[in-house]
Protein backbone atom coordinates (compact mmCIF):
# COMPACT_ATOMS: atom_id res chain seq x y z
CA UNK A 1 0.00 0.00 0.00
CA UNK A 2 1.07 3.22 -1.02
CA UNK A 3 0.78 5.12 2.46
CA UNK A 4 1.74 8.72 0.67
CA UNK A 5 -0.75 8.49 -1.97
CA UNK A 6 -3.42 8.00 0.97
CA UNK A 7 -2.07 10.93 3.12
CA UNK A 8 -1.88 13.44 0.30
CA UNK A 9 -5.67 12.08 -0.89
CA UNK A 10 -6.34 12.64 2.68
CA UNK A 11 -4.97 16.35 2.93
CA UNK A 12 -6.50 17.90 -0.29
CA UNK A 13 -10.35 16.47 0.03
CA UNK A 14 -9.97 17.48 4.11
CA UNK A 15 -11.08 14.15 5.35
CA UNK A 16 -9.74 12.13 8.40
CA UNK A 17 -8.90 8.73 9.86
CA UNK A 18 -8.92 7.20 6.07
CA UNK A 19 -9.10 3.92 5.60
CA UNK A 20 -8.13 1.94 2.49
CA UNK A 21 -10.34 -0.63 0.96
CA UNK A 22 -8.17 -1.62 -2.12
CA UNK A 23 -8.64 -1.38 -5.37
CA UNK A 24 -12.05 -1.01 -7.11
CA UNK A 25 -11.48 -1.12 -10.71
CA UNK A 26 -8.56 1.23 -12.00
CA UNK A 27 -9.09 3.28 -8.46
CA UNK A 28 -7.44 3.07 -5.26
CA UNK A 29 -11.14 3.24 -2.90
CA UNK A 30 -11.05 3.66 0.99
CA UNK A 31 -13.13 5.02 3.39
CA UNK A 32 -12.44 8.22 5.71
CA UNK A 33 -14.50 10.76 8.34
CA UNK A 34 -15.36 13.77 5.56
CA UNK A 35 -17.40 17.08 6.78
CA UNK A 36 -20.76 15.40 7.20
CA UNK A 37 -19.76 11.71 8.69
CA UNK A 38 -18.41 8.48 6.52
CA UNK A 39 -17.35 9.25 2.92
CA UNK A 40 -15.59 7.66 0.25
CA UNK A 41 -12.45 8.56 -1.28
CA UNK A 42 -11.06 7.12 -4.43
CA UNK A 43 -8.16 7.61 -6.13
CA UNK A 44 -6.82 7.49 -9.65
CA UNK A 45 -2.81 7.34 -10.01
CA UNK A 46 -1.71 8.91 -13.26
CA UNK A 47 1.41 6.66 -14.08
CA UNK A 48 2.85 6.93 -17.54
CA UNK A 49 2.31 5.47 -20.21
CA UNK A 50 -1.32 5.96 -19.91
CA UNK A 51 -1.83 9.09 -17.77
CA UNK A 52 -3.73 11.49 -19.63
CA UNK A 53 -5.98 8.25 -20.76
CA UNK A 54 -6.35 7.79 -17.22
CA UNK A 55 -6.72 11.69 -15.86
CA UNK A 56 -9.53 12.35 -18.82
CA UNK A 57 -11.70 8.95 -17.84
CA UNK A 58 -11.09 10.17 -14.61
CA UNK A 59 -12.48 13.37 -15.41
CA UNK A 60 -15.44 11.63 -17.62
CA UNK A 61 -16.72 9.83 -14.12
CA UNK A 62 -16.52 13.27 -11.71
CA UNK A 63 -18.07 14.81 -14.65
CA UNK A 64 -20.82 12.57 -15.25
CA UNK A 65 -21.60 12.25 -11.45
CA UNK A 66 -21.21 15.69 -10.86
CA UNK A 67 -24.58 16.25 -13.64
CA UNK A 68 -27.04 13.39 -11.74
CA UNK A 69 -28.96 13.85 -8.78
CA UNK A 70 -31.33 11.35 -8.28
CA UNK A 71 -32.50 8.92 -5.77
CA UNK A 72 -31.39 5.49 -7.19
CA UNK A 73 -27.02 6.89 -7.96
CA UNK A 74 -24.38 7.02 -5.72
CA UNK A 75 -23.86 10.93 -4.72
CA UNK A 76 -20.71 12.97 -5.67
CA UNK A 77 -18.91 14.44 -2.47
CA UNK A 78 -16.36 16.64 -3.72
CA UNK A 79 -14.98 17.73 -7.54
CA UNK A 80 -12.19 16.29 -8.72
CA UNK A 81 -9.01 17.58 -6.96
CA UNK A 82 -5.41 16.73 -9.17
CA UNK A 83 -2.35 15.68 -6.32
CA UNK A 84 0.29 17.16 -7.22
CA UNK A 85 2.20 19.25 -9.91
CA UNK A 86 2.09 17.84 -12.85
CA UNK A 87 -0.34 15.71 -10.89
CA UNK A 88 0.57 12.11 -10.39
CA UNK A 89 -2.82 11.46 -8.98
CA UNK A 90 -6.53 12.31 -9.15
CA UNK A 91 -9.02 12.00 -6.25
CA UNK A 92 -12.77 12.81 -5.50
CA UNK A 93 -15.47 12.15 -2.74
CA UNK A 94 -18.63 10.25 -2.60
CA UNK A 95 -21.62 9.18 -0.35
CA UNK A 96 -20.96 6.18 1.98
CA UNK A 97 -23.17 3.79 1.42
CA UNK A 98 -24.64 0.57 3.70
CA UNK A 99 -25.64 -2.87 2.29
CA UNK A 100 -24.11 -4.86 -0.10
CA UNK A 101 -22.70 -5.16 -4.11
CA UNK A 102 -25.08 -7.54 -5.66
CA UNK A 103 -22.01 -9.30 -6.07
CA UNK A 104 -22.80 -10.69 -2.81
CA UNK A 105 -26.04 -12.28 -4.23
CA UNK A 106 -24.98 -14.30 -7.23
CA UNK A 107 -25.64 -17.70 -6.58
CA UNK A 108 -29.18 -17.87 -5.48
CA UNK A 109 -32.46 -17.96 -7.14
CA UNK A 110 -34.22 -14.89 -6.39
CA UNK A 111 -38.18 -14.48 -7.10
CA UNK A 112 -39.56 -12.42 -9.72
CA UNK A 113 -40.83 -9.76 -6.80
CA UNK A 114 -37.26 -9.02 -5.64
CA UNK A 115 -35.52 -9.22 -9.16
CA UNK A 116 -38.11 -6.68 -10.16
CA UNK A 117 -37.58 -4.40 -7.67
CA UNK A 118 -34.20 -4.69 -8.34
CA UNK A 119 -34.69 -3.64 -11.89
CA UNK A 120 -36.75 -0.81 -11.46
CA UNK A 121 -34.58 1.09 -8.86
CA UNK A 122 -31.83 0.39 -11.60
CA UNK A 123 -33.83 1.83 -14.37
CA UNK A 124 -34.50 4.71 -12.31
CA UNK A 125 -31.05 5.43 -11.47
CA UNK A 126 -29.70 4.69 -15.54
CA UNK A 127 -32.48 6.98 -16.62
CA UNK A 128 -30.92 9.44 -14.74
CA UNK A 129 -27.64 8.91 -16.70
CA UNK A 130 -29.49 8.77 -20.03
CA UNK A 131 -31.05 11.73 -19.23
CA UNK A 132 -27.54 13.30 -19.12
CA UNK A 133 -26.44 11.77 -22.04
CA UNK A 134 -24.49 9.08 -21.00
CA UNK A 135 -24.07 5.58 -20.95
CA UNK A 136 -22.70 3.93 -17.77
CA UNK A 137 -21.47 0.83 -19.99
CA UNK A 138 -20.29 -1.22 -16.95
CA UNK A 139 -23.65 -2.45 -15.47
CA UNK A 140 -21.69 -5.53 -13.51
CA UNK A 141 -22.41 -6.62 -10.26
CA UNK A 142 -20.14 -5.00 -8.59
CA UNK A 143 -22.13 -1.70 -9.55
CA UNK A 144 -25.26 -1.75 -8.11
CA UNK A 145 -25.44 -1.74 -4.28
CA UNK A 146 -28.26 -3.18 -2.22
CA UNK A 147 -28.94 -0.85 0.74
CA UNK A 148 -30.07 -1.84 4.17
CA UNK A 149 -33.34 -0.06 3.10
CA UNK A 150 -33.87 -2.77 0.17
CA UNK A 151 -33.60 0.13 -2.54
CA UNK A 152 -30.66 0.13 -4.85
CA UNK A 153 -27.83 2.41 -6.32
CA UNK A 154 -25.97 2.56 -9.40
CA UNK A 155 -22.07 3.20 -8.86
CA UNK A 156 -18.78 3.66 -10.12
CA UNK A 157 -19.61 5.25 -13.76
CA UNK A 158 -15.76 4.50 -14.37
CA UNK A 159 -16.35 3.84 -18.09
CA UNK A 160 -19.10 6.10 -18.50
CA UNK A 161 -19.40 7.78 -22.41
CA UNK A 162 -21.00 10.96 -22.93
CA UNK A 163 -22.73 9.97 -26.64
CA UNK A 164 -21.96 13.69 -27.33
CA UNK A 165 -18.14 13.09 -26.72
CA UNK A 166 -15.50 10.89 -28.48
CA UNK A 167 -14.19 7.72 -27.53
CA UNK A 168 -11.28 7.54 -24.86
CA UNK A 169 -8.98 5.07 -26.44
CA UNK A 170 -6.44 3.56 -23.68
CA UNK A 171 -5.59 -0.46 -21.98
CA UNK A 172 -8.93 -0.66 -19.87
CA UNK A 173 -11.96 -3.04 -21.51
CA UNK A 174 -15.54 -1.06 -21.50
CA UNK A 175 -17.06 -3.31 -19.29
CA UNK A 176 -16.39 -6.15 -17.30
CA UNK A 177 -16.31 -9.99 -18.88
CA UNK A 178 -19.69 -11.90 -18.61
CA UNK A 179 -21.89 -8.49 -18.59
CA UNK A 180 -21.40 -6.77 -21.84
CA UNK A 181 -23.93 -5.80 -24.45
CA UNK A 182 -22.87 -6.98 -28.42
CA UNK A 183 -22.10 -3.72 -29.19
CA UNK A 184 -18.76 -3.56 -26.26
CA UNK A 185 -17.36 -6.03 -28.70
CA UNK A 186 -18.79 -5.00 -32.48
CA UNK A 187 -15.91 -3.03 -35.17
CA UNK A 188 -18.89 -1.83 -36.54
CA UNK A 189 -20.98 -0.43 -33.58
CA UNK A 190 -20.23 1.45 -29.94
CA UNK A 191 -22.35 1.13 -26.60
CA UNK A 192 -25.35 2.73 -26.42
CA UNK A 193 -28.90 3.48 -24.26
CA UNK A 194 -29.83 0.18 -24.97
CA UNK A 195 -26.62 -1.88 -24.22
CA UNK A 196 -27.15 -0.50 -20.69
CA UNK A 197 -30.64 -2.32 -21.03
CA UNK A 198 -28.69 -5.40 -22.17
CA UNK A 199 -26.85 -4.93 -18.75
CA UNK A 200 -29.80 -4.43 -16.70
CA UNK A 201 -31.63 -8.08 -18.96
CA UNK A 202 -27.84 -9.69 -17.42
CA UNK A 203 -28.55 -8.90 -13.75
CA UNK A 204 -31.85 -9.70 -14.17
CA UNK A 205 -30.66 -13.08 -16.18
CA UNK A 206 -28.12 -13.94 -12.94
CA UNK A 207 -30.65 -13.31 -10.45
CA UNK A 208 -33.67 -15.02 -11.18
CA UNK A 209 -31.78 -18.45 -12.29
CA UNK A 210 -27.84 -18.23 -10.74
CA UNK A 211 -26.46 -17.95 -14.50
CA UNK A 212 -25.42 -15.70 -16.90
CA UNK A 213 -27.06 -15.87 -20.35
CA UNK A 214 -24.02 -15.54 -22.20
CA UNK A 215 -21.19 -16.24 -19.43
CA UNK A 216 -17.30 -15.60 -19.66
CA UNK A 217 -15.38 -18.94 -19.93
CA UNK A 218 -12.26 -17.73 -20.10
CA UNK A 219 -11.56 -17.19 -23.32
CA UNK A 220 -11.79 -13.19 -24.81
CA UNK A 221 -12.00 -14.51 -28.25
CA UNK A 222 -14.87 -17.06 -27.76
CA UNK A 223 -16.98 -14.74 -25.32
CA UNK A 224 -16.93 -11.77 -28.13
CA UNK A 225 -17.84 -14.15 -30.96
CA UNK A 226 -20.93 -15.54 -28.53
CA UNK A 227 -21.71 -12.24 -27.82
CA UNK A 228 -22.13 -10.95 -31.03
CA UNK A 229 -23.37 -13.89 -33.09
CA UNK A 230 -25.59 -15.96 -30.50
CA UNK A 231 -29.04 -15.16 -28.65
CA UNK A 232 -29.73 -15.47 -25.43
CA UNK A 233 -31.01 -18.08 -24.40
CA UNK A 234 -35.22 -17.62 -23.51
CA UNK A 235 -35.30 -17.13 -19.58
CA UNK A 236 -38.38 -19.15 -19.60
CA UNK A 237 -35.78 -22.04 -20.46
CA UNK A 238 -34.45 -21.73 -17.35
CA UNK A 239 -37.19 -19.60 -15.26
CA UNK A 240 -40.87 -21.78 -16.72
CA UNK A 241 -42.59 -20.16 -13.32
CA UNK A 242 -42.33 -16.86 -15.06
CA UNK A 243 -45.73 -15.01 -16.56
CA UNK A 244 -45.43 -14.77 -20.51
CA UNK A 245 -45.27 -10.83 -19.40
CA UNK A 246 -42.14 -11.43 -17.08
CA UNK A 247 -40.04 -13.67 -19.54
CA UNK A 248 -40.78 -11.35 -22.61
CA UNK A 249 -39.50 -8.26 -20.56
CA UNK A 250 -35.91 -10.09 -19.83
CA UNK A 251 -35.90 -11.65 -23.19
CA UNK A 252 -36.42 -8.15 -24.85
CA UNK A 253 -33.35 -6.84 -22.79
CA UNK A 254 -31.42 -9.21 -24.14
CA UNK A 255 -32.18 -9.14 -27.73
CA UNK A 256 -29.18 -9.37 -29.68
CA UNK A 257 -30.19 -6.74 -32.10
CA UNK A 258 -30.29 -3.35 -30.65
CA UNK A 259 -33.67 -2.20 -32.75
CA UNK A 260 -35.00 -5.06 -31.01
CA UNK A 261 -34.56 -4.24 -27.38
CA UNK A 262 -35.99 -1.71 -25.36
CA UNK A 263 -34.63 1.71 -26.86
CA UNK A 264 -33.32 3.44 -23.38
CA UNK A 265 -34.16 3.30 -19.44
CA UNK A 266 -37.26 5.31 -19.71
CA UNK A 267 -38.72 2.64 -21.89
CA UNK A 268 -37.47 0.19 -19.70
CA UNK A 269 -38.43 1.41 -16.80
CA UNK A 270 -42.53 1.87 -18.51
CA UNK A 271 -42.30 -2.02 -19.15
CA UNK A 272 -41.78 -3.12 -15.78
CA UNK A 273 -44.28 -1.12 -14.65
CA UNK A 274 -47.14 -2.46 -15.92
CA UNK A 275 -46.09 -6.00 -15.44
Amino acid sequence: MDTAIYAAAASALGVTNLKPLGPGGQKLVAVADGPNGQTIVKIVELAPPYAAVALERARREVGVLASISHPNVVRLESGLVELGTPPFAVCWREECLDGEDLEARRGPIHPWAEVAAMAADVSAGLTAFHDAGAVHRDLSPRNVRCLASGSHKVMDPGIARLLAETTITGPVDPGSYGYMSPEHVSPAARPTFASDVFGLGILMYEQLTGQCPIPFLGDRADYSRRLRDDQAPSIVSRRADLSPAQAKFVDTCLQRQLARRYLDAHEALDALATL
